[in-house]
């Protein structure tokens, strides 16, 4: 009797865990974690292509990709600060720059984790929203973030892992 009740009551706990939505702090582990992804940044009135890159201490670089007069721009932003880039090309800049370096900025803030995110089934995926900002989970994968008139859309991404392996070896030379 005890060995029946005990395997009805495992049953029905994944029963009843399967339909709910992973916990937002697993889900958006995903924004904090080193990643790539290629971005869409619409900020209400023009579209920026992107090529998204956060690294294992935090550290985020966009690239941009489109329009074609920013194409190979970069901001940089990791400890030491803010920067634009451009091929050896390295500016930093501050609270007073321009409109597109002030929006960088906000995308940064935007593709990170959070707290007071609450998480439900929703868009064919899982959404956590904290009430400034919405996030579309789709089987664990970051792809739309929003936050009043900007939106980002990633395509193509993936985890990474910026760290070096353990037990690497020097590199053979040939013939060797």
């Amino acid at each position: 009797m005890k060995k029946t009740i005990c395997v009805l009551l495992i049953i029905t706990a994944l029963l009843c865990s399967c339909g709910r939505p992973a916990g937002p702090e697993s889900l958006l582990s995903a924004l904090d974690d080193p990643f790539e992804a290629d971005a869409a940044v619409s900020d209400g009135e023009d579209v920026y292509r992107l090529h998204v890159v956060r690294n294992a201490s935090g550290g985020t670089v966009f690239t941009f990709t489109e329009p074609a007069q920013l194409s190979g721009i970069s901001y940089s932003f990791d400890g030491d600060g803010a920067k634009i880039v451009y091929k050896d090309l390295s500016v930093p800049y501050g609270d007073g720059a321009d409109r597109l370096s002030r929006g960088a900025a906000v995308w940064n803030g935007l593709i990170s984790g959070g707290e007071g995110f609450t998480a439900k089934k929703a868009d064919g995926g899982v959404v956590c929203s904290n009430g400034e900002r919405r996030i579309l989970f789709r089987d664990g994968v970051p792809v739309l973030i929003s936050s009043g008139d900007i939106t980002i859309s990633f395509t193509e991404y993936r985890k990474t892992n910026d760290k070096p392996s353990e037990g690497t070896g020097a590199d053979l030379a040939p013939g060797a």
